[in-house]
């Protein structure tokens, strides 16, 4: 699983609490879902999926994330495998919305 953080070289506590995230999801991998990275843009997660999540891996991921966010922002994307040669940005969708 691969992961980056924005200015990950001057605020290394970004990888750290990535780091968190995966140990939690490598423990529960039928929770977690088929996550191929994680990313963390300024306090929001990113989550990258290489094959279409159910709903619950995408709750599992939000709820992990909100254990150290206080308002929690998250996105779910495919990732490069997922695309294939198809480029255009995909969401994946939470109760009709993006959470």
């Amino acid at each position: 699983m691969n992961l980056t953080a924005y200015s990950q070289d001057t605020e290394p506590r970004r990888i750290e609490r990535l780091n968190r995230i995966k140990t939690v999801m490598e423990l529960y991998p039928d929770r977690a879902g088929p996550v191929d990275g994680l990313h963390d843009h300024k306090g929001m997660l990113t989550v990258f999926y290489s094959e279409t999540p159910e709903e619950e891996h995408l709750y599992f991921a939000r709820d992990l994330w909100s254990t150290l966010e206080f308002e929690p922002l998250i996105e779910f994307k495919p990732s490069e495998s997922f695309w294939g040669a198809d480029k255009r940005k995909k969401f994946f969708v939470v109760d009709g919305g993006k959470l």
